[in-house]
């Protein structure tokens, strides 16, 4: 298995088993999906929000769409996620995804 199938593997076992702090399996992920995509993380910045959280604004460049309902294939995804790393403050959240620039992905959005 290449770096990208490990890396993708690991999102989607990781995906499939939280999501929004329940246990939610790979079929059902794929099934309330409306957008699955392959890709790779171009750019994940942290901040500080005006609400004193810290998020994480992220951009996908896809390598493959997966899934597409009813939409034209992203050129870029765009997003953001609760928590991130600014300077030595790490925020984790345990069921939010954490992203790294230059990290190959398989992302579900869309769902339920």
């Amino acid at each position: 298995m290449n770096r990208f199938q490990t890396s993708a593997l690991v999102f989607v076992l990781s995906a499939a088993t939280m999501l929004a702090g329940q246990a939610r399996s790979l079929a059902e992920l794929t099934r309330d999906s409306s957008l699955i995509l392959m890709g790779r993380v171009a750019d994940a910045r942290s901040y500080v929000g005006d609400d004193g959280e810290v998020y994480t604004d992220v951009a996908i460049s896809p390598a493959a769409v997966l899934k597409d309902q009813g939409r034209t294939s992203p050129r870029e995804l765009r997003f953001t996620v609760k928590g991130g790393v600014i300077g030595d403050r790490a925020v984790v959240f345990s069921d939010a995804p954490r992203f790294e620039s230059g990290e190959d992905v398989v992302v579900f959005s869309g769902g339920e």
